[in-house]
């Protein structure tokens, strides 16, 4: 029974660690869990081992970068600075010009703002018309953002304020999306609508994804007030694809069973682009070492420094790398870089094909191969033993790593070997032990078997024999010891009259008076036929059997008496049963042999004598 509990409690076990992994999806949403946080430092490992190479892609990043502020300004600038940043940039041929700015409220910095600013009264009246006819700084930018092909920027937000953002595609094109696993926001804080409308691409801003401080996936659309949106990331790319439309498509390997659609691929076209993400669209960026000097810094871009070359049929990103406008994160290469620069590497990862690759279906798979291995290594346990299957449960490990490497290095595809791994040693720790108690099991009951005797269950005359030994024999004639040998009187008679059966139960029948009526300090067992052995301390001294205080003596004589007193009840018969027992007390050195030998012939002498007695040698 209990060898079962435990053999159900390490299927149990195992059957628990599938159950976190599936758990870890279906209702943790975008918190990381422990084991997924262990898969995201393998996959870390590998971009640090092997990070992706340094090439040329159609990106530049133009930086807002101390330089630049130095030279034109603190932060905020005038919207003329931005103006005519976006104008040089316009004039040089971009593919697309993504503003990776914040343009939520007005130009602090207009001639209609100061001239609200200015004190009533007809002294200022001058001054506030004559600002009042000047160019609105806020339309100048927004004449700058229509005339080019720029991708502004909202921020999601779960603040109580906001509103839905402008959709530069047709929503039909954004229909095969499922807004219940996107990250959901309900509202958006967005930039100014005059902005918004010139734009020729409106995104959301980067949401860090899976609840962690380094950044590994980034979503290609979000959900806000359950519409869908695409990301800053991807208005990009269809602006820099000259495309006005996307194309999803999602698949997964249980179409036909609910709640299952965190296992689906989401397939993204963005023009010749296709990008394969998760249910959520979130696609795993493949990182290079950030190299801060060959961002263009933008005061350069303003005084005409930068030929056209760097600009032309290219995707420009005007962020900010300066300290306090821009957030830095942290890559898997363990480099903190700013925001900006995230976004570059991802938009370079999808340009060149190098991002990498994880199917919604993979996770199901990997619990599918964890439970096969674990079955096989089951299967195997007993028939390889500890040894063989701990080296086979090694090699499958190394061989999960090794394929999950390879894959990552030759095919850019994420395949998780850490919680097959994960399995493989639980299931291997867990049979492990049942093998434990199964083998301690059967060696305790095998040893019970071999010492103790099959019918009565005392010790059996080797066991006996091996507990008396002769250090025994000399230990006790120090204090005193004897042995005794105790016959049941006529058992022949009783097999005989009786039958075998009746016969087998009565000695277990003596057995059971018998060690009611003996403490620890006495060894005892079955010598054979209806004979049994008994050895004890010595406590008598040379009294009578009867004499009082006389313990040792009187202990057998409290046994005769009880098997004398209680006859065996079988069915509807009470049989008498009497004892005859030999004693002999030891002297110091004697052999066990030499004493069951004097024993021996005393048990003649109470039989010769009347039987039902004790008679000392």
């Amino acid at each position: 029974m209990l060898l079962r509990l435990i053999r159900w409690l390490t299927f149990g076990l195992i059957v628990l660690v599938i159950m976190l992994r599936l758990y870890e999806h279906v209702f943790t949403g975008d918190q990381a869990t422990t084991l997924e946080s262990a898969r995201f430092a393998l996959f870390d490992s590998f971009q640090a081992f092997k990070p992706r190479e340094s090439q040329e892609y159609p990106v530049e990043v133009v930086d807002i970068d101390e330089e630049s502020l130095r030279r034109l300004g603190p932060w905020p600038w005038p919207r003329q600075h931005l103006t005519k940043l976006i104008n040089n940039i316009s004039a040089m041929g971009p593919s697309a010009v993504v503003i990776y700015l914040s343009l939520a409220d007005t130009d602090t910095m207009s001639p209609q703002h100061i001239a609200r600013l200015l004190p009533p009264g007809d002294a200022f009246n001058s001054a506030r018309e004559r600002l009042s006819t000047l160019p609105d700084t806020d339309t100048a930018l927004a004449a700058a953002i229509g005339a080019a092909p720029v991708v502004l920027g909202f921020v999601p937000s779960n603040n109580a304020t906001g509103t839905e953002p402008s959709l530069k595609v047709p929503a039909a094109s954004l229909q095969n999306a499922n807004t219940g696993i996107l990250l959901s926001f309900p509202v958006a804080t967005n930039a100014l609508q005059q902005l918004q409308d010139a734009a020729s691409g409106y995104g959301s801003f980067p949401v860090m994804a899976r609840g962690t401080t380094t950044v590994r996936q980034l979503p290609l659309f979000v959900s806000i007030n359950k519409n869908l949106y695409p990301s800053l990331t991807a208005e990009a790319l269809r602006v820099h694809a000259n495309v006005d439309r996307y194309a999803l498509s999602s698949h997964g390997p249980l179409p036909w069973l609910p709640g299952t659609t965190w296992l689906n691929t989401t397939k993204v076209a963005i023009g010749p682009l296709n990008i394969a993400t998760d249910a959520a669209t979130r696609f795993w960026l493949y990182f290079r070492w950030d190299n801060p000097f060959q961002h263009i810094s933008a005061w350069k871009i303003l005084a005409g420094k930068i030929s056209e070359k760097r600009i032309k049929n290219k995707l420009i990103l005007v962020g900010s790398s300066a300290s306090g406008l821009s957030s830095r994160v942290t890559t898997p290469l363990g480099q903190s870089v700013p925001s900006i620069a995230i976004q570059a590497q991802a938009i370079e990862s999808i340009l060149g094909g190098t991002f990498l690759t994880r199917e919604g279906w993979a996770d199901l798979a990997e619990i599918i191969i964890s439970v096969m291995l674990s079955l096989l290594l089951i299967r195997l346990l007993p028939v390889w033993g500890l040894p063989g299957c701990a080296l086979l449960t090694l090699g499958l490990i190394t061989v999960l790593y090794t394929v999950s490497w390879h894959a990552f290095s030759h095919a850019h595809v994420l395949v998780d070997p850490t919680f097959p791994s994960l399995l493989l040693l639980v299931t291997f720790l867990s049979q492990s032990f049942v093998i434990y108690v199964t083998t301690q099991t059967a060696l305790v009951r095998t040893t019970w078997i071999a010492e103790h005797d099959m019918l009565t269950g005392c010790f059996n005359r080797r066991a006996w024999y091996d507990r008396v030994t002769p250090q025994t024999l000399h230990d006790s004639t120090a204090t005193g010891g004897l042995i005794a040998i105790l016959d049941i009187d006529f058992f022949k008679r009783v097999n005989d009259t009786y039958g075998h059966l009746v016969g087998d139960e009565a000695l277990k029948h003596t057995v059971n008076v018998i060690e009611n009526h003996i403490d620890e300090n006495w060894l005892f067992g079955r010598l054979g036929g209806e004979e049994f052995g008994l050895f004890g301390p010595d406590t008598t001294g040379t009294g009578s059997p009867v004499e009082p205080g006389a313990s040792s003596n009187e202990t057998l004589e409290t046994i005769r008496i009880a098997i004398a007193n209680t006859p065996l009840l079988h069915n509807d018969l009470s049989i008498a049963l009497t004892t005859s027992i030999g004693v002999a007390r030891l002297t110091a050195g004697e052999s066990l042999d030499s004493a069951l030998g004097r024993a021996d012939e005393a048990l003649y002498r109470a039989k010769e004598t009347g039987r039902n007695r004790i008679e000392f040698g």
